[in-house]
């Protein structure tokens, strides 16, 4: 499998799209989900703001391999 880089702040765009391999994809989400939960359970305003911070960027990683609403 090719490894896709990009780049943050601009630049030209990614000549091919990001991909990623099916069990590490389900591996990612898992992560996710597990801290999804895990953030519900946390007291601390601070840790939670933190593991939120992490979740939102973790959830924008996701978002180009996840299919359109409405798609089977």
């Amino acid at each position: 499998m090719t490894v896709v880089p990009f780049k943050r702040g601009g630049g030209e765009p990614p000549r091919e799209a990001p991909q990623i391999d099916r069990e590490s994809l389900v591996e990612l989400l898992r992560v996710f989900l597990t801290l999804s939960a895990y953030i519900e359970h946390e007291h601390d305003l601070h840790k939670r703001v933190e593991l939120y911070g992490i979740a939102n960027r973790m959830g924008a990683v996701l978002h180009p391999f996840t299919p359109p609403k409405g798609a089977a």
